[in-house]
């Protein structure tokens, strides 16, 4: 059995010198003398410079399939080249080139290019095995690896299951303790209102003393009421009581309930309104507390003197709600922190209020239960923009 192929050596010019074997049909005188890249496609010269070049490179090269021209056809060889002496010796083959037979076609030569030849071939079964070798490591590597990613994908989801109980715990917990603070919180601001009403009867230091006491019971109340909405939010409880509302009324209700803070800090609030009424369906207590917490934040970063701002604007498919001060602004870097829980930015308030960082967080999420959005601008020292957008119809159903 004859192999088919064609054995070369070629100068490192890529000149051919001669022709050792050749059972294709190619013409013999044609190949001697000539430039190898004749023989191949033109598409095909490219890589088969670089083929040249990787054989004086490294010695030697197996496995490169190209495209030779025949008489009849383009026919797509197998070659492997080795460097010999400063002389190239090319083995082309069709498909797997068997390189014991080609030997024997190539022994009536007898001379040190047929010994070259099989030295080529002794290469080439030496790199097969080794290629066989290092297939069969890679696969016993990523036939580990694959059970070890199996055991962290297993530890990785039991530690998720133990999370997500320890967090149900947590929220738990939380609920609870919050509950059984704000009942008693609440009456201590009672009773202290109901102290401050005869105010007369006590010293200057007594009413001072009675007024730290309703302050600072109003800010745990607050953090009490925080922590109440963030377990239930997190425990997948935030339900929304929908009904129509007239929005504007809202805002003026609000607008009264932190009249006196404003005035604490000579703030001027400023309710610009083009309509009588707007009626869309919310959850009042829900959004009131989103205003709320937008215009008392507005006040507690804005300098003594300073203005806060309130627009509406109505159009077709919603309205949008922005609320505006002058106050300290919000770094670019520090705005992704607002909406998320328990984190605070750079800026300070600037009457020294306090804020355990869940305001915006709850806001954010009871704005996305009524399928609305928020979002700011600010810029530092130059005060911030809140902007709220309810949609008139927040279940999507047509009415």
């Amino acid at each position: 059995m004859k192999s088919k192929g064609i054995v070369l050596l070629c100068n490192t010019d890529n000149t051919i010198k001669s022709v050792l074997y050749n059972d294709l049909e190619i013409e013999q005188e044609i190949l001697e003398g000539s430039d190898l890249i004749a023989l191949f496609i033109e598409t095909d010269i490219v890589k088969v410079k670089r083929f040249i070049k990787e054989i004086i490179r490294e010695g030697a090269q197996f496995n490169w399939e190209l495209n030779v021209i025949l008489k009849n056809e383009v026919k797509t060889l197998v070659f492997d080249g080795a460097l010999f002496d400063g002389v190239i010796l090319l083995v082309g083959g069709i498909d797997n080139m068997n390189f014991e037979l080609l030997s024997h076609e190539l022994l009536k030569i007898n001379n040190d290019q047929v010994n070259n030849v099989r030295s080529m071939a002794k290469q080439i079964a030496d790199h097969s095995k080794q290629q066989e070798m290092l297939q069969k490591k890679s696969l016993d590597e990523m036939s580990l690896l694959n059970n070890e990613l199996s055991n962290l994908q297993r530890q990785v989801m039991k530690q998720k299951i133990e999370l997500e109980r320890l967090n149900e715990l947590k929220n738990q917990f939380l609920g609870i303790a919050a509950h059984d603070l704000r009942n008693p919180l609440g009456n201590i601001i009672n009773l202290t209102e109901f102290l401050q009403d005869d105010i007369q009867d006590f010293s200057q230091d007594q009413a001072e003393f009675i007024g730290h006491i309703r302050d600072l019971s109003s800010y745990m109340l607050n953090l009490v009421n925080e922590l109440l909405d963030y377990s239930a939010i997190e425990a997948g409880n935030i339900t929304l009581n929908l009904e129509p509302t007239d929005f504007i009324e809202l805002i003026n209700k609000t607008l009264q309930y932190n009249k006196g803070f404003a005035d604490k800090k000579d703030i001027t609030i400023t309710f610009t309104n083009k309509h009588k009424s707007i009626i869309i369906p919310i959850d009042v207590i829900k959004i009131e507390q989103v205003i709320n917490n937008l215009l008392t934040n507005a006040i507690k970063y804005s300098h003594k003197g300073s203005n806060v701002f309130i627009e509406i604007e109505e159009n077709k498919e919603s309205i949008i709600l922005s609320v505006k001060d002058e106050g300290l602004g919000i770094a670019k870097d520090e705005r992704e922190l607002l909406f998320k829980p328990f984190q605070k930015t750079g800026t300070k308030s600037t009457g020294g209020e306090k804020s355990m960082g869940l305001g915006l967080y709850i806001v954010k999420r009871i704005i996305d239960a009524h399928n609305g959005s928020i979002r700011v601008e600010s810029a530092v020292n130059k005060g911030s923009t809140f902007y709220v957008e309810l949609p008139k119809n927040p279940t999507g159903r047509e009415q």
